[in-house]
């Protein structure tokens, strides 16, 4: 075992009792054995905190982190900050893996020297993605940014972390984690996302107006990061039209009670910024209009939505 590199596994766990041991299990019995297993119970009102200390009992590979509930985000930045591994892997909680996934995912990585190794490519684009290209397919939004179909050399979140109270924070940051780094793809689905543990809040108003703003601020900072960067144009015009849609959706939906008064800000300082991109954009004219009536003309723009809603 000490003839291996550490890797390290991240596990954020919230209220997922029914799913977790099985999770763990997936881990512990992995073919690569030196292993440390950060399980981070989030403040769980369940039986989780309970399960990840007898696992803790069970294998001392694994550290176990009690929290107040404070977010997906704040637990895997904790972890982030303890791990000792040399290479990362980010696991869900709800979710297991093949005994094998680790295996394979390093010895890919070791073997050509990638700074990274990806799998489970959805099959559409599994002959059309490479090394080379699937990080404009990532930027697209076309490939989500899944952090579990990773394992990342360490060096790779240096000086990166995930953002705080933010829906996809994954793909908040898988961007900024592989950019020009040497990736690698397997063409195998080596992890398995459990589909059917979707939570029955997940659809509320709250949550569906919380997670388009979170995604327009996501694109507005793709599209910063493309401009700045001095990535493709043809790039930068693609990630516009989807920030521009969600921007639209955000101040067309006009529910404040859930929107931070800074994301606000932000998305309608974007609009502003880029108003003569926006009028350039590929975007229906409805979402243009309402970009320029929401920045040029605020009253009248929030008059024309109480009357279509009513």
């Amino acid at each position: 075992m000490n003839n291996t590199p550490l890797i390290s596994i991240i596990v954020p766990i919230y209220n997922t009792q029914k799913y977790l041991n099985n999770c763990i299990q997936s881990i512990v019995f992995q073919t690569y054995k030196n292993l440390e297993i950060v399980l981070v119970d989030d403040g769980s009102c369940d039986n989780c905190p309970v399960i990840c200390d007898e696992w803790r009992k069970k294998d001392n590979r694994i550290i176990t982190i009690h929290i107040n509930n404070s977010g997906q985000s704040v637990a895997r930045n904790i972890a982030l900050n303890k791990i000792k591994g040399n290479y990362v892997c980010f696991f869900d909680s709800d979710d297991s893996v093949e005994n094998n996934y680790v295996e394979i995912m390093y010895h890919k990585l070791v073997t050509n020297n990638f700074d990274a190794v990806v799998c489970n490519i959805p099959n559409k684009y599994k002959n059309l993605v490479n090394g080379k290209n699937i990080y404009e397919y990532i930027l697209r939004d076309e490939i989500g940014g899944q952090l579990w179909r990773w394992i990342f050399k360490k060096e790779c979140w240096n000086n990166i972390r995930f953002p705080i109270n933010k829906y996809a924070e994954d793909a908040a940051v898988i961007y900024k984690v592989i950019f020009e780094k040497n990736i690698g793809i397997i063409n195998k689905d080596l992890y398995h996302y459990n589909v059917n543990n979707q939570s029955s809040t997940s659809n509320s108003i709250k949550n569906i107006d919380k997670n388009i703003i979170d995604r327009a601020i996501m694109f507005i900072d793709r599209y910063y990061w493309i401009r700045t960067n001095h990535l493709s144009d043809d790039l930068l015009k693609i990630v516009l039209d989807k920030a521009v849609v969600f921007c639209a959706c955000v101040i067309i939906r006009r529910n404040k009670e859930y929107y931070d008064i800074n994301d606000l800000i932000y998305v309608k300082e974007f609009i502003y910024k880029e108003r003569r991109s926006i009028f350039l954009s590929n975007v229906s004219v409805k979402y243009k209009a309402s970009c320029y009536l929401y920045y040029r003309f605020p009253f009248l723009f929030e008059l024309i939505c109480r009357i279509l809603n009513k």
